[in-house]
């Protein structure tokens, strides 16, 4: 019952600190977790709604350079598997934060 509370009070001071200054102190906890959280759905949108491609891209080469970002996002951290299959999804990883690097000022509507 106190963890319950305890819960609920850390909660209440998360959602404040989100009003007040953007964030919370989770974001100190896992940095990358908490921006992928926020970045994974706009990039979603952004396929869904197929409108704003950049110069340079096609819609459906644009298309597939937003899976590369979302792939690269969702990709398991060497926290959450074992080293063999861990590879595949740092590759993944870091093409998908490159991409997401190299068309950052392209990500808007």
């Amino acid at each position: 019952m106190l963890n319950k509370l305890q819960d609920y009070k850390n909660e209440i001071k998360w959602a404040w600190q989100r009003v007040f200054r953007g964030y919370d102190d989770t974001a100190y906890w896992n940095l990358n977790d908490y921006v992928s959280a926020i970045i994974i759905p706009v990039l979603e949108h952004y396929k869904k709604i197929d409108h704003g491609t950049p110069f340079g891209f096609t819609k459906e080469e644009w298309r597939n350079e937003l899976d590369i970002m979302i792939k690269g996002f969702k990709a398991p951290t060497n926290d959450d598997y074992n080293l063999t299959s861990n590879r595949k999804f740092n590759r993944m990883r870091k093409k998908g934060l490159r991409s997401f690097t190299k068309n950052f000022d392209s990500l808007w509507d």
